[in-house]
């Protein structure tokens, strides 16, 4: 019998592929987010402290910092990114999580993401005070993420998802508005290895398209038989589809690579979740511990 969890988790994942296929045409679109967190403000604080070029940064109310240094030819050691580096991984980040709120607003799923940004700095007004303009000459943001979109980098449904990741963050408008040259690339990467899951969940390997291949045999074996396929071979989705069957053999798997961890009766914690720091290595323990001596009688 599979926990709880496992259930919940099988149950969202069915849910995901459903809203899939039933997603609005672009016409249909929603310009904004209809979230109650869009329309509120965030406010943050940040704080400095160091010598020299170094310094170590704080966010308010978080418990990381970060440091920051600067290039030897600016008197700096370059033991940390640089703040001007910062600023370019800011918009490349900002543009990922972006692109996740997007997504979940149109039904969009997402795999990886792979982000570059190159930008030229005139160094003149910084380095030796000079007059002019310090900003950014230029940045070119390159995006190349897994989509379920199937038309490639021209899909209406993609452009426009692009339009609204570029127009909703804050980070790239920051820049855009600052009167940098500011050019983007974003490329809609195949699905393949991607079977309907978050990423990190699955993909396929060798072993799996092995065994894909005996039960393909079994599968023409049972359809010459009779003529029609199994009752139990029911397949969900619109693209990318799952039978039953396979759907819970991925859940048996994920428990037998301690991915889903049982620790009681009802509960199953999984390594996906991000959790408190208070629970920081509770989990491998738990997963050593099955290891060691093998699953409870729960």
């Amino acid at each position: 019998m599979i926990p709880a969890r496992a259930t919940q988790l099988a149950r969202g994942c069915l849910a995901s592929q459903r809203r899939l296929c039933t997603s609005k045409t672009i016409s249909g679109l929603r310009q904004f987010s209809a979230t109650a967190a869009a329309r509120q403000s965030i406010t943050l604080q940040v704080t400095g402290r160091g010598s020299g070029t170094q310094q170590t940064v704080s966010v308010k109310d978080k418990p990381y910092t970060f440091p920051t240094d600067t290039y030897a030819v600016l008197g700096g050691k370059d033991e940390a990114p640089s703040p001007v580096a910062y600023s370019l991984a800011s918009l490349g980040s900002c543009n990922q999580v972006t692109g996740f709120v997007v997504a979940k607003d149109h039904g969009i799923k997402l795999g990886e993401w792979e982000v570059t940004v190159q930008g030229v700095l005139p160094t003149a007004v910084l380095a030796t005070g000079a007059q002019g303009n310090p900003n950014w000459e230029s940045v070119t943001l390159k995006v190349k993420v897994q989509t379920d979109i199937t038309g490639g980098n021209e899909d209406p449904k993609f452009k426009h998802f692009v339009s609204e990741v570029d127009r909703r963050c804050p980070i790239s408008q920051l820049f855009k508005r600052s009167g940098v040259v500011f050019n983007k690339v974003w490329q809609n990467s195949s699905w393949e290895g991607v079977l309907g899951f978050p990423s990190g969940y699955y993909e396929d390997t060798d072993e799996d398209e092995d065994q894909d291949k005996v039960e393909d045999e079994k599968e023409e074996n049972d359809e010459d038989s009779d003529g029609e396929q199994p009752d139990n071979e029911e397949w969900l989705g619109c693209s990318k589809a799952w039978a039953v069957a396979d759907f819970f053999n991925l859940l048996q798997n994920l428990f037998r690579d301690l991915k889903f961890v049982p620790t009681d009766s009802l509960n199953v914690r999984d390594v996906f979740t991000i959790y408190p720091p208070s629970f920081d290595g509770v989990l491998p323990m738990i997963q050593e511990i099955h290891c060691q001596h093998g699953w409870p009688d729960l």
